[in-house]
């Protein structure tokens, strides 16, 4: 045990709220101790809590360049921006379960040595037996072409022409990569016309952490244009349930539900569910 424990503490996530978790030697970051993190320069590791990097329900980012890398502090402003300080020790998930709770099954399957996966398509996210995109598109809409619009000459798209055939195999599988990490929606007032827009860059992730990261900025968006209004319909019915309350929040949507929260508390946000059906044939994508 002593000798995989270095190996399991990489996946023990300390969620900051009092900052009690160490700068060094805790995973407060998702990125396993800082210790362990390549560095140009030998670093002095002290001993201080990252209590010191919170300041009012926010990161005091000149103090944290102070004490650790500028790349891990650019890491906490693109994924950790969101914290709210709570008067209590920070909260420890284990990142291997979906619960975030410890399993001795889990665990253990850390040390083992497996085989290098080489299968492409499992790193495809959703997407798996979904490529080529618009072949499958034209097959739900016949008013969708399924040629490929990238090459010079249209033609019809396969995985080949995604990723080994055509003239501009490496331009088509980069745009239809990007459709699976870039978010774009609009935004509507009451009469429903389209007020706005905004873009996400997110990372390989689940469905739920990103739909949750889609109503955080969309809530975002409203609160910095004056609206405090607002009507939120998400077609997620697990993330309806854990913002009513009435499931649990798993660790990976922890920080992203606490930040949607807080901006319910300074607006007026009806919450409710719309079906996928419903959601297409009103726009919403």
């Amino acid at each position: 045990m002593l000798m995989n424990r270095d190996i399991i503490e990489q996946h023990m996530w300390w969620e900051p709220k009092g900052g009690t978790s160490s700068i060094w030697f805790d995973n407060w970051t998702r990125l396993g101790p800082l210790f362990a993190q390549p560095t140009e320069h030998q670093t002095c590791h002290n001993m201080n809590d990252i209590e010191i990097f919170l300041n009012d329900n926010e990161w005091d980012y000149d103090e944290m360049q102070m004490h650790i890398p500028a790349h891990i502090v650019e890491h906490v402003k693109q994924n950790m921006k969101y914290v709210r300080q709570d008067d209590v020790s920070d909260r420890p998930w284990w990142t291997k379960t979906c619960s975030g709770k410890f399993t001795i099954k889990s665990a253990w399957e850390l040390p083992r040595k497996r085989k290098v996966e080489t299968d492409f398509y499992k790193k495809l996210w959703v997407w798996t037996n979904k490529i080529p995109v618009t072949t499958l598109m034209a097959q739900w809409n016949s008013n969708t072409s399924p040629m490929c619009g990238c090459c010079e000459v249209p033609i019809r798209e396969t995985v080949d022409t995604y990723f080994y055939k055509g003239k501009l195999p490496a331009l088509c599988g980069l745009i239809s990569l990007m459709q699976l990490v870039y978010w774009v929606h609009g935004f509507r007032n009451s009469a429903g016309d389209l007020v706005g827009a905004k873009g996400v860059k997110i990372q390989d992730s689940t469905s739920i952490v990103a739909e949750a990261i889609i109503v955080r900025e969309g809530l975002q968006y409203y609160w910095e244009h004056g609206s405090i209004q607002v009507l939120l319909k998400s077609n997620s019915y697990a993330l309806v349930k854990m913002l009513n309350g009435e499931w649990d929040v798993p660790w990976s949507v922890t920080l992203e539900v606490d930040s949607i929260n807080r901006l319910r508390e300074l607006m007026t946000v009806h919450l409710s569910l719309i079906s996928f059906k419903k959601f297409l044939e009103q726009g919403q994508l």
